[in-house]
């Protein structure tokens, strides 16, 4: 698994293990392109970006880099990100599924609002003072060379995360300022469908973090449906409190973590069914940062898994990527 990735086929009933070197992300990615198929990216730890149709869905990406064993989104893509480059200059919508420190970040969310804002302010200039000299989008003007519609960085058109972010005093100013729609999934209630636009259905469900300390911190996950597509997003659910029986058995990928991956292949203490075609374990340290030996442990679960339960990607090293 070193420097590549895990894959079990279920449909050919043998598991393969192929030595890939991780795909970097490339400023001239063409992610989320429109055929019809969901592309995933991993930054690190649990930060993916999925793209379908156009459509670009980052989930808990932008978090800290300090207060937790995990690996921190790498300085290049984080300033790829930051600066709206290859394939992060469309963020159609974010995502966070509860405020820890390995998932969440108030200030750095903060800066990449404001940072985008102002960059697209920038752009705007740059358009308007090329319109009033009536140069043609192939000139040169003073600003510097033109930059293409396709190339330019696009507004993020929401955001979505647990309502205990409203006391975030600074958040909400950024959000304000900076004109994006927020909405807050409220503790109070069980689930939440939203539908932003019609490729895209988001469905939230509250469902409690997997450690007791943490019962009081509202956590969820997503079922987000591309079209008929199907992604899962389980975070740091508490498997042992749910059979998941209500979810969808035609899920075409579901995220899950090494301990929630292990139970689904061993059964000791979650006794529910989750069907997938593809599951996707994240939430896993790079392998300089892994002090608790969690790669060796889940390249042991993933040889023991049987083929006939579903395809299985270690998605564990920084810009890897597959697509359904």
């Amino acid at each position: 698994m070193e420097k590549g990735f895990a894959i079990m086929d279920g449909t050919t009933g043998r598991s393969d293990l192929l030595q890939e070197r991780s795909e970097l992300l490339q400023e001239n990615s063409d992610l989320g392109r429109e055929n019809g198929a969901i592309t995933a990216v991993l930054l690190a730890n649990t930060g993916i970006m999925l793209s379908y149709m156009g459509i670009n869905v980052l989930v808990d990406a932008i978090y800290e880099d300090e207060g937790h064993p995990f690996s921190r989104v790498p300085e290049e893509t984080w300033e790829n990100l930051l600066e709206g480059r290859g394939p992060f200059r469309k963020i159609d919508y974010l995502l966070f599924t509860h405020t820890h420190e390995d998932h969440f970040s108030e200030g750095k969310l903060i800066r990449f609002l404001r940072h985008r804002q102002r960059l697209m302010e920038l752009q705007g200039q740059e358009q308007d003072g090329r319109h009033l000299r009536g140069e043609s989008p192939e000139q040169e003007g003073p600003e510097g060379p033109h930059v293409p519609q396709k190339e330019r960085i696009s507004p993020v058109k929401g955001i979505v995360l647990p309502e205990d972010a409203l006391e975030m005093t600074d958040l909400t100013a950024a959000l304000e300022e900076t004109g994006v729609p927020a909405f807050y999934l409220s503790g109070d209630t069980d689930r939440i469908v939203i539908r932003p636009e019609p490729h895209l259905e988001i469905r939230a469900k509250k469902m409690r973090h997997l450690d007791k300390v943490y019962y009081q911190i509202p956590h969820f996950c997503y079922l987000l449906n591309f079209d008929e597509r199907k992604v899962l997003i389980t975070a740091d659910v508490d498997y042992t409190h749910y059979d998941f029986h209500e979810f969808p058995k035609d899920i075409d990928i579901a995220f899950v973590n090494p301990l929630f991956f292990g139970e689904l292949g061993y059964r000791r203490f979650y006794h529910g069914e989750l069907k997938a075609e593809t599951f996707a374990v994240y939430h896993v340290p790079f392998e300089p940062d892994d002090s608790m030996n969690m790669r060796h442990l889940l390249q042991r679960r993933i040889e023991r898994w049987e083929a006939r339960c579903g395809r299985v990607i270690a998605f564990t090293e920084p810009g890897q990527s597959f697509e359904l």
